[in-house]
This record gives C-alpha cells, structure tokens and sequence, in this order.
C-alpha cells in the first residue's frame, strides 16, 4: 500500500545546485517485460572497496571494474502464460524462483514469483506453486510495492506490505508483512567488468520484515530486515549491479551477497540448483537435514568462500546457534543450499 512520496529537503537543494550530468528519471518503461533476461556474475562481498556505500550524490563516477565472480545465475522474466499459474496471474510476469521447496511431506515445485507494473508502480503480487501435482498460488494481501515512479534522485517513498502462505490441510501457515523505504541516493555513471552504464541511479532499499511461521508445534516469529543497494541503467530494464546485506547497529550495513552484470562471464559455471533438504530455512538455529549422501560430511561456509564449521557424514541435525545472523552456505558433497540464519 502506498504511503508517500516526496522530496527530502538534502534534494531541493541538490536539485538547486548546477550538475554537469543530466538528471536520470526511472519508470514504467526501464521495468522488467516478459521475455527480459540477464547473466549475472556473483561476486564476494569481501571484494568490495572499502567505503563504497558512502558514494551517494549527483554525477557519481562509481568504479566497480575489478570484481571478479565466483559462479553465475540467470535472471529471467517469463509471461504467466508461458507458467502453471495463468489462471492466477493473468497479464503479469513471473521468475522463477526455486525448482523445489521444502522437505518431508511439504514440499513445492515449480515456484515463481509474480510481478505488475502501471505507471506509478512494480508491484510483487504473489507466487505460485505446485503442491501435489496441482498449481496453486498465494496472493499479497497487501502488494509490495518494490519501486513508485518516477525514480528521480532524491526522491524517497515508504510502503507496506503483507503476504499470508497457508499450505491445504492447514500443514502451516508463513505470514510475511514489513515496510519498504526506497531512498535514491545517487545518480552517474558505473563501471563493471565488460560494461559501464552512462546513466546510472542508485537506489537504497531499507525493508523491516518479520516472518511468522505456524505450524502444528506452534507459533515462530522471525524478523528479517534487509538493505539493498541496486543501480539502475537507463539502457536496461533489470539491475545491473545489486548489494545486499543485512543493517548493523543503528546505520551500519554488512554485505552478504554482490551480483553484476558481466558480459565477460559467459565461461564461468553457472550455480547449479538442487532440491532443499535442510529447513527450516530461514533458520533461528537449529536445521534438520534430508536424503543426505552418507559418504560425504556436512560443512558450513560463508558466501565468500570460508568454510566455517564440519559435521560428519549422515549428520542430521545441525546447530547454528553459535554464528552471527546472516546468509551461508550449507554443502554436502556435490550439493549446496542458501541458508538464512535470523537468531531470536
């Protein structure tokens, strides 16, 4: 739902003051369509310049040249119809999100996440799934609005959100509900590997969130707050470089995951996707593990590549507890899953 948009008075008075580069105004047209598609490079956050998120301002040289990825994903935006869920998302457009969610006897196939955009807004609408065999979707309660247009810089908006999962037969039940403040802090030009982007926007995404899950051993409650850092090209319609993180302290920031546009990436391998099997996840610290190969021990990494913690071969429950909130890399053997640790 959305609240506002305004100027801060730090803009009025960039706005006053004389800039050698044009103004960069975002909006429906530099949006995502179906069909749009991007490589990205995934690159460690421990690569980044120290001090880069104080770049903010008018006419920005922003130097990102020297990172080097690690693996890489593909972003792609297909039509509803192209998707299980038409019937449910009608003229929107979806990405795919997982080949497969959950363990045990809840588990999802197929999931995509469902965008709208109109002129004053992209919207996220809802996901669709399919559980036993049958396409099914759940819907914002509440539509979380990701950017309000025009994007201009200094302009700054807050809005709410709400998003209510429920699985049939009342398995569980994951209510997700924050506020969204997007702040565009600057604008320039950016430079990737392989690529610089004249016309560039910064913008800053602060989201408060707590998830709540309900399942037959009761109620858990789970906050989750973000910040992320998207620039914007006016020549292409998906980010071209995003930094996201989780917020310290009363203005910090700590890094958890850099990925960029790279055109000379196309010979590094691409992340492989596999099935979930350690959940809850997110985590408040304890995981339960699934079809584990009995060979090979179970590890704990940072996304940055440094390996954490050792369990052995056919380990079934692991304790997290004693690590900071964040994102890290559960592997056993051949195979790896994202896991988000978010302590009470």
């Amino acid at each position: 739902m959305q609240e506002f948009k305004r100027f801060g008075t730090w803009a009025v008075a960039a706005v006053l003051s004389f800039s050698s580069q044009a103004q960069i105004s975002i909006g429906r047209t530099n949006m995502p369509k179906a069909g749009d598609s991007m490589r990205y490079s995934i690159a460690s956050p421990t690569a980044l310049a120290k001090g880069w998120e104080k770049q903010v301002g008018a006419s920005q040289t922003w130097d990102f040249s020297a990172l080097s990825g690690q693996n890489q994903t593909l972003v792609e935006y297909k039509s509803s119809l192209q998707t299980p869920y038409a019937f449910y998302f009608f003229g929107q457009i979806g990405l795919k999100t997982a080949d497969s969610l959950g363990a045990g006897p809840i588990q999802f196939q197929n999931v995509y996440s469902f965008y709208s955009v109109s002129n004053s807004a992209f919207r996220a609408e809802g996901i669709g799934y399919s559980f036993s065999g049958f396409p099914l979707a759940a819907n914002y309660e509440d539509e979380d609005e990701i950017y309000q247009f025009p994007l201009e810089y200094g302009d700054q908006d807050t809005s709410t959100f709400r998003f209510v999962f429920e699985v049939p037969g009342n398995a569980f039940r994951l209510v997700q509900q924050g506020v969204r403040m997007n702040y565009v802090v600057g604008y320039g030009s950016l430079k990737l590997p392989g690529y610089t982007a004249n016309d560039a926007l910064l913008v800053k995404s602060v989201i408060f969130e707590t998830d709540t899950l309900t399942t037959q051993f009761g109620q858990i409650p789970l906050p989750r707050n973000q910040v992320s850092f998207k620039w914007l090209s006016a020549d292409q319609r998906l980010p071209v470089l995003e930094i996201s993180g989780t917020p310290t302290g009363s203005s910090g920031f700590t890094a958890t995951q850099v990925r960029y546009y790279n055109a000379q990436a196309a010979h590094v391998p691409s992340l492989q996707r596999s099935a979930a099997w350690a959940y809850p996840n997110p985590s408040a610290g304890e995981l339960m593990l699934e079809a584990l190969s009995p060979e090979h021990p179970v590890e704990l990494w940072t996304l940055s590549g440094q390996r954490l913690a050792e369990w052995p071969a056919g380990t079934r429950r692991v304790d997290l507890a004693k690590f900071q909130p964040g994102l890290y890399l559960l592997k056993c053997g051949d195979r790896q899953q994202q896991i988000s640790l978010q302590l009470q």
